[in-house]
């Protein structure tokens, strides 16, 4: 499993890094990704110690569990952000469990964050998408426990009752007869009714919305 490294300097012309490449290192503290890598399956997930990854606005593409648990991760140590400026989907639970991670810079062509992609990221404050992201899986923020403040893009399509739980932007949502909103998405009921009756301008019902899980 490699757990005596703690850094990894790569050659200029790497254009790949494969799967659990690095998995377990758990001494690993930072990378260099070249600017020719552009994709990366989970080659670092359960890296605890990793930190720094430096500037990754040139990745294009992520596998699943790309950084899971790595419980240390900041992204680039000189601005404390992630940058994911060039990649169209997150995939499911990329970020998981990453603890530090505070700041993410997302790509104007965002469209998918797929299950539990940032779950687990309790130092989270902010997640700016853009307009054109259709899609928010399953837990997708759940546990974020910083996450005050978000801005729902209208043009959100697909998201699930759990996607924001455990987020104080979750919990601060008052319900409006019984139903809870997040913009145009009515993401949960609180009690068993009869009848439900929805907002003008509600446009999406969140997956599982009927889930009995009260206040």
């Amino acid at each position: 499993q490699g757990t005596g490294i703690v850094s990894v300097h790569f050659p200029d012309d790497i254009t790949y890094i494969g799967e659990g490449a690095f998995a377990n290192c758990e001494k690993i503290f930072s990378v260099n990704v070249p600017s020719t890598v552009t994709e990366m399956s989970n080659a670092f997930s359960k890296c605890k110690s990793l930190v720094n990854v430096g500037d990754l606005s040139h990745m294009r593409k992520l596998d699943a569990n790309a950084f899971a648990d790595c419980w240390h991760l900041i992204g680039n140590v000189k601005d404390l952000t992630l940058d994911l400026s060039s990649i169209d989907t997150i995939p499911e639970s990329a970020f998981k469990d990453c603890r530090l991670l505070q700041h993410v810079r997302c790509s104007a062509d965002l469209r998918f964050l797929e299950e539990n992609s940032f779950s687990g990221c309790f130092n989270l404050s902010q997640a700016n998408l853009p307009e054109g992201v259709t899609y928010i899986g399953k837990g997708v923020f759940s546990g974020c426990s910083s996450l005050e403040e978000f801005f729902m893009p209208i043009s959100v399509r697909h998201i699930y009752y759990n996607s924001f739980n455990g987020t104080p932007y979750m919990d601060n949502q008052p319900y409006e007869d019984n139903i809870k909103y997040l913009g145009h998405v009515a993401i949960r009921k609180d009690k068993k009714e009869s009848t439900l009756r929805f907002k003008e301008g509600t446009t999406v019902i969140a997956g599982n919305f009927i889930m009995e899980i009260g206040r």
